[in-house]
């Protein structure tokens, strides 16, 4: 079963990982920050636990709405809407010929990242023993 620090080290993986796809998924490759990949790996880290903060590891049988696929569902739905958003947004930057990123486009990282990293929780608490429930 995964602990609370395999579940923070796979966030921050999963939030550097993040940040690297967005920078490269672009017609337009853009540089890698290094400040900007240690805050979207903090992002990933600080947000993959919000299942188990929001329902605490009280029994073994903790797991009920978030941590079901019902949960998984909205918060993969979330991430997707605004991933759309971040291409749209970024596309419409570059056509203009601005660099600089806008506040919409870092909330929509920030957002992506999250979502991603719940669900990199859920799917590594759904395998194992006790699994997910479809919803609770």
């Amino acid at each position: 079963m995964p602990n609370g620090n395999v579940h923070k080290t796979a966030g921050a993986i999963l939030g550097a990982s993040t940040y690297l796809i967005i920078q490269n998924n672009s017609k337009h490759k853009e540089k890698v920050d290094l400040g900007e990949l240690i805050l979207s790996s903090g992002i990933g880290l600080s947000t993959e636990r919000i299942p188990d903060i929001l329902e605490p590891t009280t029994n073994p049988n903790h797991r009920a709405f978030f941590h079901s696929f019902a949960f998984g569902f909205m918060t993969g739905y979330v991430g997707f809407k605004a991933w759309q958003d971040l291409q749209a947004r970024r596309n419409e930057r570059k056509a203009l010929g601005i660099q600089q990123w806008s506040a919409y486009e870092v909330l929509d990282v920030v957002i992506v990242t999250s979502a991603g990293s719940i669900l990199l929780h859920s799917f590594m608490d759904g395998f194992t023993k006790k699994g997910l429930p479809l919803i609770k």
